[in-house]
């Protein structure tokens, strides 16, 4: 019988001392950790920012900007009703009236073009009165995740989120972020 059978007495030997030999590496050897899970978290970001009293300024800011530009396109919208109930009643050659309709169809394009203008730099404005807020949201945000060993704060809602497990309940840090530029109050 040839030695490499594993019925053979000097090859069952050999198999026992790998198998202790296998088995004392395994008890020995570091063992190789399971990765830990990355810690996540979320945080309502426009909740925190209308918590803070730096919104109700940004607000009144925008409301006193809209009312100001609205209030001059109204007078525009008003001017433009008079001049066409005018051409309207004007008993002028139709050439002349067709000019005047012809130009305040312009005007009205115009006035068009200034109310999309003004949309625009509300939202412009919006955002640099809030980019300190912003920033300030950040760094309590920053802290928060460093001081939790967290390695993700997502936004709420979750809308970039294709999938979370049911039950999956990811700590919220929206009252706590509030709580923190609380106390810094408006540094």
């Amino acid at each position: 019988m040839p030695m490499s059978h594993p019925l053979h007495p000097i090859a069952r030997r050999g198999a026992r001392c790998t198998m202790a030999a296998l088995t004392l590496l395994a008890l020995v050897a570091p063992a190789h950790a399971a990765p830990e899970a990355t810690r996540v978290a979320v945080v309502d970001v426009r909740q925190v920012v209308l918590a803070l009293p730096e919104a109700k300024t940004v607000e009144a800011r925008l409301g006193e900007l809209t009312r100001e530009r609205a209030h001059a396109l109204e007078r525009q919208k008003r001017e433009l009703i008079a001049a066409e109930e005018a051409i309207a009643a004007s008993d002028a050659p139709e050439a002349e009236r067709a000019r005047q309709l012809a130009d305040l169809e312009a005007r009205r394009q115009q006035l068009k073009a200034s109310a999309h203008a003004l949309s625009g730099e509300l939202a412009k404005e919006e955002r640099r009165l809030l980019e300190p807020v912003y920033g300030r949201i950040e760094k309590a945000i920053a802290a928060l995740a460093a001081e939790d060993g967290l390695a993700l704060v997502l936004r709420k809602p979750l809308a970039g989120v294709a999938y979370q497990a049911p039950g999956v309940a990811l700590p919220d840090l929206t009252s706590r972020v509030i709580a923190r530029l609380g106390q810094e109050g408006g540094k």
